[in-house]
């Protein structure tokens, strides 16, 4: 993401939490941080106190603060992490043991921040059979 070639008009904003160490020494294991990538930078924007990422209620916040924050014309959304495809769903949280977000959840999360994407992703394994008829995400 720091070295993508972006045009002035995208913002990529992530969040991070849920796991004991980072590879980068800016991103704070003891905390949920928020970041602009911008110009090649990672420029923390927010620290909150550590929240367990697999609930929809933390995946619908970060959304509203990012859609607040950077208003846009479209959004998309890139969830990575490790994933369980249908039955188990995406995002284990190191400080939240056996828990994982389901599909079910995420689509919860989407419709109650009541900002609309044009795309939701994934980089978590087992995420492309996702079962479009029994989910209520609007994959992509």
């Amino acid at each position: 993401m720091l070295e993508a070639d972006l045009g002035e008009n995208v913002n990529i904003v992530l969040q991070t939490g849920g796991a004991f160490d980072w590879k980068d020494p800016r991103i704070d294991a003891d905390s949920c941080q928020r970041f602009l990538i911008q110009r090649g930078e990672l420029l923390l924007q927010e620290e909150l106190a550590l929240l367990n990422t697999t609930e929809p209620e933390s995946l619908a916040d970060f959304i509203i603060w990012a859609s607040d924050n950077y208003p846009a014309d479209r959004y998309g959304l890139v969830l990575w992490n490790h994933g369980g495809g249908t039955i188990m769903g995406v995002g284990a949280d190191q400080y939240y043991p056996d828990e994982m977000m389901s599909l079910e959840e995420m689509g919860q999360a989407l419709s109650e921040c009541g900002v609309p994407m044009d795309f939701v992703g994934f980089d978590a394994c087992l995420m492309g059979k996702a079962d479009l008829n029994r989910s209520t995400l609007p994959i992509m």
